[in-house]
C-alpha cells in the first residue's frame, strides 16, 4: 500500500507543480480579466496584474477602455472563444479598434502543435527505408523543401532541366 501511496504523492506533487507556475498564473488572471470585463464584473486586480506583466506588450489605458467598449457586444454566456469568435467576424478595420484586445487573446491563446505533427508525419514519408543510410544535412534539406514544398511550387523551378 506505500507504493500506491507514493505514487498518489508523486502524481499530486507533479499536478501542483505544474500549475503553480507563474506562466499559468498570469494565463489564469489574463483570461478572468477578459471573461470579468466581458460580464461586466469588476476586475480592477487583474487589469492590474495583467498590465503589469505584459507592460511592453500592451497600452493598459487603451486595453480598459477596449474591454468596456467590447462589453456592451455581450449578453450572456461569454467565454473566451465566443470573444475570439466575434474578433474574428470583425472586418480588419474594425478590428484594430480592439488592437490591444486582440493582443491580449493572441497572448493568451494556446498555441497549435499541429505544424510539428505534420513534419513529423512527413518524416516518415521522406525518409523511407531505402532512404536509412541518408545524413541529417540532406535530410534536414529534404524536410524544408518538403514541409514548404507549397512555397516551392510557387518558385517555378520544377521545368529547369526540361528547357
Amino acid at each position: 500500500m506505500t507504493a500506491y501511496n507514493r505514487a498518489l504523492d508523486l502524481i499530486a506533487a507533479s499536478l501542483t507543480e505544474r500549475f503553480d507556475q507563474p506562466g499559468y498564473k498570469i494565463y489564469s488572471t489574463t483570461e478572468q480579466l477578459l471573461l470579468k470585463a466581458c460580464k461586466g464584473e469588476e476586475c480592477h486586480e487583474e487589469m492590474v496584474t495583467v498590465s503589469k506583466y505584459y507592460a511592453e506588450d500592451i497600452n493598459a489605458v487603451d486595453l480598459k477602455s477596449q474591454l468596456q467598449t467590447l462589453m456592451s457586444n455581450f449578453d450572456g454566456e461569454v467565454s473566451v472563444g465566443n470573444i475570439v469568435k466575434y474578433l474574428q467576424k470583425l472586418s480588419k478595420i474594425s478590428r484594430t479598434l480592439y488592437s490591444e484586445v486582440v493582443t491580449l487573446v493572441r497572448l493568451i491563446m494556446p498555441a497549435s502543435n499541429a505544424t510539428s505533427e505534420r513534419s513529423f508525419s512527413a518524416l516518415r514519408r521522406v525518409k523511407t527505408y531505402l532512404r536509412t543510410t541518408i545524413n541529417q544535412s540532406r535530410l534536414n534539406h529534404l524536410m524544408v523543401l518538403h514541409v514548404h514544398s507549397d512555397e516551392l511550387d510557387k518558385l517555378g523551378l520544377c521545368g529547369l532541366g526540361n528547357e
